[in-house]
């Protein structure tokens, strides 16, 4: 409207001042044709036509601001209107709502003349109007501020929106026009995600320590450069730090005792070369000097139908070796025993069962006193050993 103004009054001052200047100089070259009673009039007429003329101008420039004036708020009307978003402005002083679109209507429940008895605050929670009266401080008219909000329906239930708000002036008052978009379903399938992502990392940490319970780690090896990755369970089973550019195939052939490294080479080529199970056991040898026994097995994996990578994982079965060679140390024990009872000590046993027959065949009590003698060299040979016997059942017991 400022513009249609200032234009019908630049076109207005054009035609005055060419039409002064013009009509003027007519008249005075044309002076000499007239009495003065008919120049007063000529005269007289010349302005009566010029308001005339400026008169109709006037009336049909400004019918032609008004027609476009009414084009441009029927579009503007049209766009607001028909938007398939809820809108609504509201005053930036007093936060009354003044004017509301029929998708709002809708989308919140409310009629018309109930939103316009509303404020901004009215449809937000109470615990989120320090935050509104925070945002149109720091609205503009110069750039769209977009944030999330819960609003309130007419209902009383709650849902998510995206608001986008701008400062406008409107006879040379503030408001505040909105655009709202609902992202209910948004946030839920955000917090589903979220939910899903936590489940993920308790699962992945339920893995870990299950993995570090049972001393499992995990291990690639790229066959073209033989890059060797870890696990990081692999780098607590070998108790080894990475360090930059090192090779850990080379660290860990390093780390396994020599005697036992032909096997698992020979066992990975079976593996490469004729995909043959890959199923080791081997010791390594710590920083510390520690010994662990290392159990693998692994898979290849083919890529353009070539061997392209080995995937396997590692557990370390020191404990249970250990056990193993504690019960075959054991059993080893036992079998000693065994042949010792089967042994020396049926010897013993037999000569004292004979000498208890010859005894009762005896004739003297010289031959009786003698045999009973013997009787008590073995019995105290026997006794030797059962307590020979029995220190080594407690020394195996005790270890």
């Amino acid at each position: 409207m400022k513009l249609g103004a200032l234009r019908i009054c630049i076109i207005y001052i054009l035609l005055s001042f060419l039409w002064i200047t013009l009509s003027d100089k007519a008249l005075f070259l044309l002076r000499d044709q007239f009495t003065p009673a008919n120049f007063l009039l000529v005269s007289s007429a010349k302005g009566l036509f010029f308001v005339l003329i400026t008169g109709f101008l006037f009336y049909k420039l400004i019918k032609i601001d008004e027609v476009r004036l009414k084009e441009s708020e029927k579009k503007y009307r049209t766009m607001y209107e028909g938007n398939p978003l809820p809108m609504w402005i509201y005053d930036a002083q007093t936060l009354k709502i003044t004017s509301v679109n029929s998708a709002a209507i809708k989308s919140y429940g409310y009629s018309e003349a109930e939103f316009l008895q509303r404020t901004a605050m009215d449809i937000r929670p109470k615990e989120d109007i320090p935050k509104l009266l925070e945002e149109i401080n720091n609205l503009s008219t110069d750039a769209v501020r977009a944030s999330d909000w819960t609003h309130i329906k007419a209902d009383g239930s709650s849902f998510h929106v995206n608001i986008h708000s701008q400062k406008i002036v409107i006879d040379q008052k503030p408001y505040i026009m909105v655009i709202a978009r609902d992202i209910t379903e948004k946030v839920a399938f955000e917090e589903r995600l979220k939910t899903l992502n936590q489940k993920l990392l308790d699962e992945k940490a339920r893995l870990i320590d299950t993995q570090l319970l049972a001393k499992l780690g995990g291990w690639v090896l790229y066959l073209e450069d033989m890059r060797l990755e870890w696990s990081d369970e692999v780098y607590q089973i070998t108790d080894h730090t990475p360090q930059p550019g090192e090779s850990l195939f080379d660290v860990y052939l390093a780390h396994i005792y020599l005697e036992d490294r032909p096997a698992m080479i020979a066992a990975l080529e079976a593996l490469v070369k004729n995909g043959k199970r890959f199923d080791v056991t081997h010791r390594i040898r710590l920083h510390d000097g520690q010994t662990r026994y290392i159990h693998h097995i692994a898979r290849l994996e083919y890529e353009d139908g070539k061997p392209y990578r080995v995937v396997g994982s590692l557990q370390d079965i020191t404990e249970y070796k250990e056990k193993e060679i504690r019960i075959e140390q054991q059993n080893k024990v036992l079998q000693e025993i065994a042949w010792l009872n089967s042994h020396e000590i049926r010897g013993p046993v037999a000569s004292i069962l004979g000498l208890f027959n010859i005894y009762k065949e005896a004739h003297s009590a010289e031959e009786r006193e003698k045999i009973i003698e013997m009787i008590s060299t073995y019995t105290e040979n026997l006794d030797v050993i059962v307590h020979n016997i029995a220190e080594r059942l407690n020394k195996e017991i005790s270890e």
